[in-house]
Formats: structure tokens, sequence, C-alpha cells
């Protein structure tokens, strides 16, 4: 378009179309001013816009838009392995290879992908195989779910996967974890990828409130849990659950723990937490434990995987 002057009106009007069909106008006394504004001065055209990206909502499918999400935001989370299994059900319904997180000596994290089901000992897989026949109807929304079109996720989908996971007996903060992590993936793709006129399919979805994390292990419990460690058939499995009891070392801090950052003549262990380097005393049991724990690897204490 160009400047234009209308009948019994002063100076010259310039007109510029914005995304959504509207309408910018302003007049200038001339033509030349005008036409700089068209030029430099407007507001962005639609041709101008940056495109959303991965196409929008209706053309991308929420597994492959959770495989973004995880590479940019779920890899640099505390809980990353934990909400990397969440994901790897969505990412089966849309066909994509399951993520694993790997962290270099360095504590450099990097995803990789892997086969949706590996080997693993016997008796786990008999705890996985009941685990995944407990919840076959959940896990079954989220194949579903990961193989629509995200602009074809509704309100009433996520309703219905909160419905499932309830009546399969999940906990209210696992629900919880469940529908945060979808509406954070879409209030991603909102504000940072650029969805415009897209609407959170999670919003309207009403939670329950979670439970107490506080937990006091009975004695019977402490029994059940050695008659199970007495049948794995892993030598590091009831080293690492004491050493875990005996100093309080966390999962992820366990399994990265390195012989040349141990000083047992010190007692203490260095390990990385929080994004630094910690020094964590060790009891006479941790020590015990540490000196009688077989060297199956140069490196790591615990050469397992967090599976």
């Amino acid at each position: 378009m160009k400047p234009f002057q209308i009948t019994g009106r002063k100076g010259w009007h310039a007109e510029v179309r914005l995304a959504g069909g509207r309408k910018a106008r302003r007049t200038f006394a001339t033509e030349e001013e005008a036409t700089r504004w068209m030029a430099e001065g407007a507001p962005a055209k639609p041709q101008d816009a940056p495109a959303p990206a991965f196409g929008g909502p209706s053309r991308i499918r929420l597994g492959a838009l959770l495989f973004e999400y995880a590479k940019l935001y779920s890899l640099n989370k505390g809980g990353c392995q934990a909400e990397l299994t969440r994901i790897n059900h969505y990412l089966e319904g849309a066909n994509l290879p399951q993520l694993a997180l790997h962290v270099d000596a360095f504590g450099r994290r990097t995803l990789l992908t892997k086969s949706a089901h590996g080997a693993v000992p016997k008796g786990w897989k008999n705890y996985l195989d009941t685990r995944r026949e407990h919840s076959a109807r959940t896990f079954a929304c989220m194949r579903s779910l990961g193989s629509k079109l995200c602009s074809d996720v509704t309100t009433a989908d996520i309703a219905a996967l909160k419905a499932v996971m309830e009546s399969d007996g999940r906990k209210p903060s696992t629900v919880q974890k469940e529908v945060a992590l979808l509406k954070h993936c879409f209030n991603v793709a909102v504000d940072v990828w650029k969805w415009k006129g897209f609407e959170n399919p999670c919003c309207g979805v009403k939670l329950g409130g979670s439970d107490k994390r506080f937990v006091v292990v009975t004695e019977e419990q402490l029994q059940a849990l050695e008659r199970s460690l007495e049948q794995c058939d892993n030598p590091l499995v009831w080293p690492l659950v004491e050493l875990a009891i005996s100093s309080a070392m966390r999962k992820g801090s366990l399994l990265s723990l390195d012989w040349s950052k141990l000083d047992l003549k010190g007692r203490k262990a260095r390990i990385w937490g929080k994004g630094r380097w910690v020094d964590v005393p060790l009891s006479q049991r941790s020590l015990e434990l540490l000196r009688n724990s077989p060297r199956l690897d140069s490196n790591r204490v615990f050469p397992m995987t967090s599976n």
C-alpha cells in the first residue's frame, strides 16, 4: 500500500495490516513522512512477524513437543530423570525414541536416546511388569495424548488423564506432577515459542492437595527391605542402600560417587550437589561399607544406572 489522501480531510494517511487482521493507521503532514513511517516506523507486518516454533500447534504432536521441551528444560532440572520417565510415555505414542540422562565426569548433562525397554535383572523385570500391568490404562492414555496434534489436545483430555491416573491408584502428588509438566510445556509454547492464540488445555483442570513427604519407616518395613535385598542378584545394591541410610546421601550422589573423590582417612566423600562440590562426612558404618565394596569399576563406586 501507499500513502493516500481522503477527500475533506487534511494530510496524508498511512495504513498497514497487522497479524490477526487488525490495521494500524496514522496521519502525516506530507507524503514523504507517511512513506517513511510505513517503511521504518510502522508496527511489524504479518509477514515480518516470527513464525511459531515447530509450525505451531497444528503441525506438531504432543510427544514431539515434549521431546523438544526435554532438551531445553527437563535437562537442567534437579528431578530430570523422573521427568524423563514421565515424558517417555508420550514419546512412545508419537513413535519417538526414549530419552535418558547422561552426566559426564565433569557434571555436564546431555540427553541420549535409548530403546524403550532394555534388559533388566529378572527380579526387577517382574516388578516392572507388575507396575506396567497395574498402570496399563494410565500409560495407554499418555500414549494416546502423545500421538495427538497439540491443537487437538483439549481440557477434557487432560481431565480424562487425571481421572484415569486417580482410578489406577496414583497419589495426588503424582497426578499434580503429571499435569504440571504438561501445563508448563504448553506455557513455554505460548510464551517462548510464540504460539499466538493457543489456549493451554491444562488450565481449568482442578487438582487436589498433595501428600506430606514426611515418612516414618517402621521396623517391619526395614525387615521387608532386608529380605528384598537378600533376593537381589546385584552385589552392589545392598551396600548402596545401606550407604544411603548411613550417610543420608541421595541416589544421584551415590551413583556418581567416584573412588578418587573418597577420603577414607579423613572420613569424607566429595559429591556434586545443587551445582557445587560438597564434602559429606562419613560414619564408621559408611567407612566399613566402602572399604568392603567390590571395585568393579576403576572410577565409580557403584557402576549402575539409576534404574
